[in-house]
């Protein structure tokens, strides 16, 4: 089982959703 890979793929995964997250808030945010 390719435990690194899927430690990695876990990361940025979270990355990505943090990303998401915040520009999410940025757009609902009032500018």
């Amino acid at each position: 089982m390719p435990i690194g890979r899927a430690s990695t793929s876990m990361r940025r995964r979270g990355r990505h959703d943090r990303q998401l997250a915040l520009r999410s808030l940025l757009t609902l945010l009032p500018q």
